[in-house]
């Protein structure tokens, strides 16, 4: 079989209309090639499209449909993943592709791998990325709400709304306000999830920086202890001074959560550095690891109800 006529580049890179081939000096019947993808009435897209860089291929034909299919968001977990989310696992794991329309529309979205919505949306809670209209994070955090538990929507807020560290990371500022994640919890009533959602606002924080942060913070709260201090610093009139994941500055106490990627050399040297700093101005340092996190930290929340109790004054 004769091979397809090459795409020009630009139409090798997002939804394609007869119309675009027309005007490239191609056949209605180039459409109809093996090389191409059916997306929505009309439009298509060439293979290319869902190789080289930029999301993962499951997000891509997100995007693409979501820019072929008149007044459609990408929603849910896939939207989600978009914003650079990290998920529980249970979550992670979904290869359904979410897309959302406005409540009413007349022609539902049915595709292979795609479940659609319908719903109720603001236009301010929607983003433009690659393109396609995304659910805003703090929207996205509400869908979630319909999946996901409170715990799970804990930590994926916890995310949300924390300061990214420019040496490490790309962007710049928080990905929400704790301000964004109330008020589309009071704009959104009746919405599945939502009671869940209110909860869960409710103990996100600024400052945790993994799910075990968020979790082992949520035991100790649960066992009864006072609620800790996020980012405890060494010193607090430095600036520079190394910090603590949490900790009761009052006592003198603080925690650290050592996953995996502490097993580095060159992490260990650094927590080493900031543990020493730490001791030699008289804190109390206590270390949890995996171990703890697979114990449900009830080891840590004993240990700490301890200390707290031998040094609280």
């Amino acid at each position: 079989m004769r091979n397809p006529t090459p795409l020009p580049e630009p139409l090798r890179r997002g939804p394609v209309t007869q119309q675009m081939l027309t005007d490239a000096g191609l056949p209605r019947s180039r459409m109809r090639r093996r090389d191409m993808v059916r997306l929505h009435r009309g439009k298509y897209a060439h293979q290319d499209t869902f190789s080289g860089p930029g999301p993962e291929q499951n997000l891509r034909w997100a995007v693409l449909l979501a820019r072929s299919i008149p007044d459609c968001w990408i929603s849910h977990t896939t939207a989600a993943k978009v914003h650079g989310l990290s998920l529980p696992t249970r979550l992670d794991a979904e290869t359904t592709v979410h897309l959302s329309q406005p409540l009413g529309t007349a022609r539902r979205i049915r595709r292979h791998g795609v479940r659609a919505h319908r719903m109720k949306l603001d236009p301010a809670d929607l983003v433009t990325k690659y393109a396609a209209s995304i659910a805003s994070p703090a929207r996205t955090l509400l869908d979630l709400a319909s999946q996901a538990s409170v715990d799970e929507l804990i930590i994926v807020g916890d995310q949300l709304v924390r300061t990214p560290y420019a040496a490490y990371e790309p962007r710049v500022g928080a990905l929400a306000t704790l301000g964004d994640l109330q008020a589309v919890t009071a704009k959104y009533i009746g919405t599945a999830g939502r009671p869940r959602l209110t909860e869960a606002v409710n103990l996100i924080r600024i400052g945790s920086d993994s799910a075990a942060e968020t979790l082992l913070r949520l035991a100790l709260v649960r066992a009864g202890l006072p609620e800790p201090q996020l980012q405890v610093p060494a010193e607090a009139s430095d600036p520079r001074a190394p910090c603590a994941d949490m900790g009761y500055p009052q006592a003198g106490i603080v925690i650290q959560y050592d996953g995996a990627t502490h097993a580095d050399t060159g992490q260990y040297r650094r927590d080493a550095l900031r543990d020493n700093t730490f001791t030699a101005l008289g804190w109390i340092v206590l270390r949890f690891t995996v171990d703890d996190y697979r114990n449900g930290f009830r080891r840590a929340t004993a240990q700490v109800r301890r200390i707290l109790a031998e040094h609280s004054g």
